[in-house]
């Protein structure tokens, strides 16, 4: 959608339905959350708990970073002891 294209939407829901941005979001929250529901359920079944499994992929990732910044560490002293011992 070209930035006009968006202008117009914007004021039309801004200015014609009277519309702020904590109407949309009080509207859609809700909308886009029930989707996601279904959608999670229809890909992983109807016994999948989102909540847990967004938590243990959030656990996972965090792991995943804190290993990569232990590993750049590590490097880095290397490379330091390297330096101090030439």
């Amino acid at each position: 959608m070209s930035k006009y294209r968006y202008r117009e939407v914007k004021n039309y829901i801004h200015n014609e339905l009277k519309l702020t941005k904590e109407d949309i979001k009080e509207i859609m929250i809700p909308i886009v959350k029930e989707e996601v529901k279904r959608i999670f359920q229809n890909t992983y079944g109807n016994d999948v708990d989102i909540e847990r499994w967004v938590r243990c992929m959030v656990s996972k990732e965090k792991v995943s970073i804190h290993t990569q910044i232990l590993k750049v560490i590590n490097r880095q002293n290397a490379l330091i002891v390297f330096d101090y011992g030439s």
